[in-house]
């Protein structure tokens, strides 16, 4: 393991550390089960931690834990089936947001194919976020006697006393952190401090289809069923619940997405056709095209339509909702793109911040997308406030060394309402607290980034030439999908000659020199960089379907 302090080419002292250097290795005799290319592989994988290979590439659904780890799972179980034996109206309660869609609809796919009482609520963006006493009013006139939420609900004590006022049982099945327990019939939640699950950072779509493995399990075993569901067919929708939601590419999350990708339902089939896709999905499919799609009905308009498209049988009407999100993903394109500008604008000299905080009269559907453009680009904390007269809605994306849900919980003073994990957050707050949280956030930022220097990890330097191994990159394909948790390998090339920038409106790409072999890289950021000057680069691969992408993380002047 090597270390370099090197200033990148914003002027930011970054410590370099390189696992394992090839740089002075001649990679075109390097072949596939070639020492070298055999042990760049395998410490790619050792710095992940990762030390069963075959289970790593080849994962299996009998991988899976016990749902019945998972704390109450017992109790949310034996309420439902009462439930169904009594024939009592349930109550599905979603969030809009691409993780509670798919939540909502796999448990809706479900109760209907066994033919249970169900109706299900979806709230608006602008009703907020989470159960609420609508929702519980809606429950209430359907004749429901039993609410089960879905990537929602732990920090909804007040809303669940009123249901119970009502009569109505609550199940929780969430995954955001505890901030207090409700007291509700049951909590499953991967992050209660009981639980007894090994993994904790299941999406909420993760945690309902556990919900689901442990009631078919009963059910079967009380012969329920006349026809058993199959939850496999479920799996492209659990898929694109925990991509979408950013949770951790590992351990039983890893299974779901290597599974789930490689299966299509009708409703999906659509919103591919849509999106231009013809084969399986990729990851990259997922975040890009697909998740952004079924967003923008929650961003935008109403996401009950995206809970029409996966639980209608009829494909017309799924065709003419996947044309309906098309066209509103444009839409919301252009209200990012437009939104960013103005932030980019307000943010100023990022060196010296350590968190952004920005606030303006934007669209609160697209502001966590910007958020999250913002953390990539500046590599910080961010948080995009959308301006109401007296309340403003907030959303934070974070970098994978600050625990932006920490942050925010030790400045709750500030904040009227708040939720969500390490990653990612969600805040209400009054307007005239905007300028203290962003002093408060810079500060405590500022506090946890003494003890966390500014590093790059890379897993590999090495020259471009090892690169035209299509062998070796199709190994490095097996690793996907890449995501939170397990991230792209990081590659570090040097002595490269910079020959030409284009620039594109939602990207640049730029021209690089290696010993008379020019290779393209694609970036966002083109400042302070010089034609004809040498630089080292770190970068990553990003995968599509019959070529792959160079994308830099970091530039070094040579």
């Amino acid at each position: 393991m090597n270390l370099e302090k090197r200033y990148n080419t914003k002027g930011e002292l970054i410590y370099i550390i390189i696992n394992e250097d090839f740089s002075n290795i001649d990679n075109k005799k390097v072949k596939i089960g070639n020492t070298y290319t055999y042990l760049a592989l395998i410490n790619i994988l050792k710095n992940r931690n990762i030390k069963d290979i075959d289970g790593f590439l080849k994962p299996s659904l009998s991988q899976l834990y016990d749902p019945f780890l998972l704390n109450d799972m017992d109790l949310a179980v034996s309420r439902t089936t009462e439930a169904l034996k009594k024939k009592e109206h349930i109550c599905i309660v979603g969030d809009y947001d691409v993780d509670g869609i798919t939540a909502c609809s796999i448990l809706i796919n479900f109760f209907q194919e066994i033919g249970a009482k169900v109706s299900y609520y979806i709230p608006k963006r602008e009703d907020g976020y989470g159960l609420s006493l609508v929702a519980i009013k809606f429950a209430n006139q359907k004749g429901a006697k039993l609410i089960i939420t879905v990537d929602n609900g732990i920090s909804s004590q007040d809303e669940i006393e009123f249901a119970r006022m009502l009569g109505i049982d609550v199940i929780i099945t969430d995954h955001h952190e505890p901030n207090g327990i409700p007291n509700a019939y049951a909590v499953v939640n991967p992050k209660m401090k009981n639980s007894k699950y090994p993994f904790s950072e299941l999406a909420g779509v993760g945690v309902a289809f556990n919900f689901l493995l442990a009631l078919r399990k009963t059910l079967r075993d009380r012969n329920f069923f006349t026809k058993e569901p199959n939850l496999a067919n479920y799996l492209d929708l659990v898929s694109l619940g925990t991509l979408a939601d950013v949770v951790p590419l590992v351990d039983v999350n890893r299974i779901f997405v290597k599974y789930g990708l490689s299966k299509s339902s009708k409703a999906l089939d659509k919103l591919k056709a849509v999106s231009r896709i013809s084969s399986n999905l990729s990851a990259y499919d997922v975040a890009y095209k697909i998740a952004p799609r079924i967003n923008s009905a929650g961003r935008l308009a109403d996401a009950n339509f995206a809970i029409d498209l996966f639980t209608t049988t009829q494909e017309v009407k799924m065709l003419k909702i996947a044309n309906w999100l098309d066209g509103l993903n444009i839409k919301r394109k252009s209200l990012q793109q437009k939104i960013l500008q103005e932030a980019k604008s307000m943010v100023g000299n990022a060196k010296y911040l350590d968190a952004i905080v920005v606030s303006g009269k934007w669209h609160r559907g697209v502001i966590g997308i910007v958020a999250g453009n913002l953390a990539r680009f500046y590599r910080k904390p961010s948080i995009v406030i959308s301006e109401g007269s007296y309340l403003c809605v907030g959303s934070g994306r974070s970098v994978e060394s600050i625990n932006l849900f920490d942050v925010i919980k030790h400045n709750e003073n500030l904040i009227d309402k708040f939720g969500g994990h390490k990653l990612a957050v969600g805040l209400t707050l009054k307007k005239e607290r905007i300028e203290p949280l962003r002093d408060a956030v810079n500060k405590e930022v500022a506090k946890l980034k003494v003890n966390t220097q500014n590093q790059l990890k890379v897993d590999l330097a090495c020259s471009m030439d090892l690169f035209d191994n299509s062998d070796l990159l199709d190994k490095l394909r097996e690793f996907e999908p890449f995501g939170a948790g397990h991230v792209e390998p990081i590659f570090f090339v040097r002595n490269a000659v910079l020959k030409d920038v284009q620039k594109k409106p939602y990207h640049n790409t730029l021209f690089f020199d290696f010993n008379g072999k020019l290779k393209s890289f694609t970036t966002y950021d083109t400042d302070n960089l010089g034609i004809n000057e040498r630089y080292s680069v770190a970068f990553y691969i990003v995968f599509n379907k019959t070529y792959c992408n160079f994308t830099i993380r970091d530039i070094f002047k040579e």
